[in-house]
């Protein structure tokens, strides 16, 4: 802005839509020094100057309104400014930077000024806090290998357990395990909002590798101890199993395909006699050892 004069001339003549006139309309990008000659009726001139200095634009961006779950922390983020300010500034863990993480419990309205200079802006964002499940994985338990323990899951709407090997169906709240070590079961529940939460089960696995064979049996028919059964603990299979007479002649062998137990038979179908018959037993464990026992067997007419 000029006056008092007939003639006048801006410079620079940079962004001024007419540096010839005594109130140009200028819109410089940058900080700019304009100088303005004048020159009055009686030809006399005087040189005088003023200071533009451009300051940037400030638009707020506090990011678009965000649904989180209850206990997740959140990054709100900003930008276009020089100083920042979020509230409520408790909330935030770096209320005066430009990123900031929140831990909102409940639903929350965050509001950014921001700076530039003596200009600023504000903008809000709402975070929307769902609630999250509460799982429940049961009590742990102890085990021998080859035993089955029952998971016993609750707290929501879809489960999902880890690791999910040796189990019946990791998606079930309720599976089976069937562990061959000692092994934290983590049990992650997810409800309808898309919000989880994890707890956790350990089973802890014995490895106790037993054969139990009973000394008489009295195949007799009468529906008490006519088979001759032994018992295991800790073993993954039997390998192999026979009985033998007096005279070393194989009585009874182990089948694979045909484990039904000695009903005090011959192979050729024929009651074995009364007497003392030896049984060797040879058997394989969950820990692949080798485990091989001898003993006598009474059987009783």
């Amino acid at each position: 802005y000029s006056e008092g004069g007939v003639n006048y001339a801006w410079a620079p003549n940079y962004n001024l839509n007419n540096s010839g006139i005594a109130q140009p309309i200028a819109q410089p990008d940058l900080n700019t020094t304009y100088t303005v000659t004048v020159t009055d009726i009686h030809g006399c001139v005087n040189i005088d100057s003023a200071i533009i200095l451009v300051v940037d634009t400030v638009i707020a961006s506090a990011g678009p309104d965000t649904v989180i779950c209850e206990n997740q922390p959140l990054l709100l983020s900003s930008s276009n400014a020089v100083y920042y300010q979020w509230e409520p500034n408790n909330l935030c863990s770096t209320p005066d930077q430009e990123q900031t993480f929140v831990h909102p419990t409940l639903n929350t309205t965050f509001t950014v000024t921001s700076f530039i200079g003596s200009c600023f802006d504000l903008d809000t964002v709402i975070v929307l806090v769902k609630p999250a499940p509460i799982p429940e994985a049961g009590d742990s338990g102890t085990i021998n290998q080859g035993e089955t323990f029952f998971l016993n899951g609750s707290g929501g709407g879809t489960y999902l357990w880890t690791p999910p090997y040796n189990l019946s169906d990791p998606t079930y709240a309720s599976p089976s395990a069937t562990p061959l070590h000692t092994v934290t079961y983590v049990l992650t529940v997810t409800n309808e909002f898309g919000c989880s939460a994890n707890d956790s089960v350990i089973v802890n696995v014995t490895h106790i590798h037993e054969l139990f064979l009973p000394n008489a049996f009295t195949p007799n028919l009468d529906g008490t101890n006519d088979f001759f059964v032994y018992f295991t603990k800790g073993i993954k299979q039997i390998v192999d199993f026979k009985i033998f007479n007096r005279w070393g002649q194989v009585v009874y062998s182990f089948n694979e395909s045909d484990q039904t137990p000695w009903e005090g038979t011959a192979p050729d179908g024929r009651e074995c006699a009364a007497g003392v018959y030896v049984y060797y037993i040879h058997a394989q464990t969950f820990d692949e050892d080798i485990i091989e026992k001898k003993g006598n067997i009474t059987l009783l007419r």
